[in-house]
């Protein structure tokens, strides 16, 4: 059993988890139901990775505790937010089409109920993810709507960031 385990907690190519998260998302993703997912992801999948992972499964738990708490309770803005660093963690542990996903469903929520700060949050990490992934064009589009929202909501510092960005995927691209 702990030769086995080891094996999905092995690192190769600096890739620390990829085949533990690989079987964990074919796993958790037969299950339909958010909630029986979530359940089973704490039950099952949390415990081998306290056991064996990479430090990262406290902080996970706790956002996802806290989105459920704010879906619970209507309150959409704090749910999009605990989504969001949801989304960062994942993107942080190379989980870069979950976190994609987790991006565009902040934006829905944030857009829905008004929530302009966490849509530039959102945003600021898909056009980021977008530029990790390769996806130069979508990058850009993303980074100069962000902008163009910072503008309207009177917020330079995280213009200027995105702006730096925008920059950057200039540089990148030869541009």
């Amino acid at each position: 059993r702990d030769r086995a385990i080891g094996v999905f907690f092995s690192s190769f190519s600096g890739v620390a988890m990829a085949e533990c998260d690989l079987v964990r998302n074919l796993l958790l993703g037969h299950i339909g139901d958010e909630e029986r997912r979530i359940r089973a992801y704490q039950t099952l999948w949390l415990p081998i990775e306290r056991a064996h992972g990479d430090g990262e499964a406290a902080p996970l738990e706790g956002f996802l505790r806290a989105r459920r708490t704010f879906q619970r309770t209507g309150h959409v803005r704090l749910e999009a937010m605990a989504l969001c660093q949801i989304g960062t963690m994942d993107q942080q542990l190379g989980r870069l089409l979950l976190a994609h996903q987790r991006y565009g469903q902040v934006l829905e929520m944030a857009r829905k109920v008004g929530a302009r700060d966490v849509e530039v949050a959102a945003g600021g990490n898909l056009a980021g993810l977008l530029l990790e992934l390769g996806q130069t064009t979508e990058a850009e589009r993303q980074f100069e709507s962000n902008i163009a929202l910072c503008r309207e909501l009177g917020m330079p510092h995280i213009e200027g960031r995105a702006l730096g960005n925008l920059a950057t995927l200039y540089q990148a691209r030869g541009d």
